[in-house]
């Protein structure tokens, strides 16, 4: 039986004692799911500040010392060397968990999954030579980046935002691709009524998850409403101003939560906010808030283009606070248009980003490396 091993760079905080908050650890405990369906045995390779091996739920994560290493390319290498140790090049897959941990080998399988664009984050720099320099290095870095990931195997897309890239900047390069959009688990969700309409901010937080963007507009929305319950949820560098502006009224919460707790969350809001400024996939926390049965509001940025339908299943707006406001009035005053984009939403995630189809089309891929001996029927 093949065993799957996984390459990245924060899987298990060893400090806390659990699985790290984001997008990518929620992607790979989706993946570890289904190979330990299946009999396969999952192996997760992280950075550490010490060596350790523990099992959480069947999952072997192995912890590498690389505090004494400097460059992060050698901690790459020091990765991928440990990993090696234990990999059966004949039978194993080993799985670079995100193109930041992917180094090109040679006699391995390998798959690179790639989470989206992420070097589309604006800048406050004004234009001339020196930005135009910045410019050229960063597409050479992107070119590079691309070439590697293009050694892989196969390379799984998690949107077509990254592919249409892909095409206009480098259409001579040849990479085995597919995508596999995100997904989200289906509950039943009773919500509650109690005469307030409530908003979440769901995200960690970073300048450019849209958190300033967020709070300018949902200040003004908070003036023009009483009715209103507001929870934000979360951690990250930006969290001091987030409560600098608005912990001060009574009906703002801040809370955090495991990401197992996510769709729960959500389903007691009708609205969730997604503000996003750049790097952003098809993204877990839309398909999430859609799934719990939210009116979603999000920029046209990244993979979310590939989930929403503007004023269908959700409300796609421009990165800017005005249309944030904007969007928001509409839905707190429109309890029709609200509900109507909620269920449509609902509908879009049991149709086409449902776990299920989530599981079946990377099933596909273990099957084709050889991971599952018998195919999912």
């Amino acid at each position: 039986m093949a065993n799957v091993f996984f390459l990245y760079n924060n899987f298990y905080d060893i400090e806390k004692k659990h699985i790290g908050v984001g997008g990518i650890q929620t992607y790979l405990q989706g993946l570890c799911e289904i190979l330990l369906e299946r009999g396969v045995k999952p192996y997760v390779y992280q950075f550490s500040n010490e060596d350790f091996e523990i099992e959480i739920n069947g999952i072997s994560v192995c912890g590498v010392d690389v505090s004494k290493t400097r460059s992060y390319k050698s901690k790459k290498m020091q990765l991928l060397k440990s990993a090696r140790k234990k990999l059966d090049a004949k039978d194993d897959l080993l799985v670079f968990a995100s193109e930041s941990v992917l180094v090109p080998v040679k006699g391995i399988r390998t798959v690179c999954i790639q989470h989206g664009v992420e070097w589309d984050k604006p800048t406050k720099r004004n234009w001339g030579v020196a930005a135009f320099c910045r410019s050229v290095y960063k597409h050479v870095g992107q070119y590079r980046r691309l070439f590697a990931m293009s050694k892989a195997d196969c390379l799984v897309c998690v949107d077509y935002n990254f592919v249409n890239w892909y095409r206009a900047a480098f259409p001579d390069l040849k990479i085995n691709y597919r995508v596999i959009l995100n997904f989200s688990k289906i509950l039943p969700i009773e919500r509650e009524k109690d005469g307030n309409t409530s908003i979440i901010f769901a995200r960690r937080f970073f300048e450019y998850r849209g958190t300033r963007v967020f709070a300018r507009a949902i200040k003004r929305v908070l003036e023009k409403y009483e009715n209103l319950r507001v929870t934000v949820a979360g951690e990250g560098p930006d969290e001091k101003f987030l409560r600098s502006e608005l912990e001060g009224d009574k009906r703002v919460t801040f809370t955090r939560y495991s990401a197992d707790k996510s769709l729960e969350i959500h389903g007691k809001h009708d609205i969730a906010v997604v503000p996003t400024l750049g790097s952003e996939g098809s993204s877990l926390s839309l398909i999430e808030a859609m799934s719990a049965g939210c009116a979603p509001v999000c920029t046209d940025v990244g993979g979310m283009t590939n989930i929403v339908i503007n004023g269908i299943n959700g409300l796609m707006i421009r990165p800017d606070e005005n249309d944030l406001f904007e969007a928001l009035c509409s839905l707190i005053e429109d309890p029709q248009l609200r509900e109507t984009i909620a269920e449509n939403g609902k509908k879009t995630v049991l149709d086409a980003l449902s776990y299920d189809r989530w599981k079946k089309q990377w099933s596909d891929v273990f099957e084709e490396f050889g991971v599952f001996k018998e195919k999912v029927q």
